[in-house]
């Protein structure tokens, strides 16, 4: 489905504008923190360092998870419409040929059975008439 691979991209890109807005909020603070107080900015960096990355860690869980969710979305959907072609096909066959043997052996039967009894009475009064 186009559709949602759209959704899926958008998703995407507000996921990274959400991380660089992150990541710019983290770099005012550190240079706050690191102009106000004696905390050293190594130990600043690793600490935003590790929150990025778990930041970045579940955004791309996400995506891979809306992806396989995407993708199982799909292949259901076309199941679904194979199945139900298949339902149709076999419902549309089995009503043709249940009607189409009915009716020709009904008509075979039917039209067989007046022909042969017009005949046999035909030809029993033909060679059996009084006259």
């Amino acid at each position: 489905m186009p559709e949602s691979i759209f959704v899926l991209s958008a998703g995407i890109i507000i996921i990274i504008i959400i991380i660089i807005i992150i990541i710019i909020i983290i770099i005012i603070i550190t240079t706050i923190i690191t102009t106000t107080t004696n905390i050293t900015t190594t130990t600043i960096i690793t600490i935003t360092t590790i929150i990025t990355t778990t930041i970045v860690i579940t955004t791309t869980t996400i995506v891979i998870t809306t992806t396989i969710i995407i993708i199982t979305t799909t292949i259901i959907t076309i199941t679904t419409i194979i199945i139900t072609i298949n339902i149709f096909f076999f419902f549309f066959f089995f009503l043709f040929f249940f009607v189409f043997f009915f009716f020709f052996f009904f008509f075979f039967f039917f039209f067989s059975f007046f022909f042969f009894s017009f005949f046999f009475s035909f030809f029993f009064f033909l060679f059996f008439s009084p006259s």
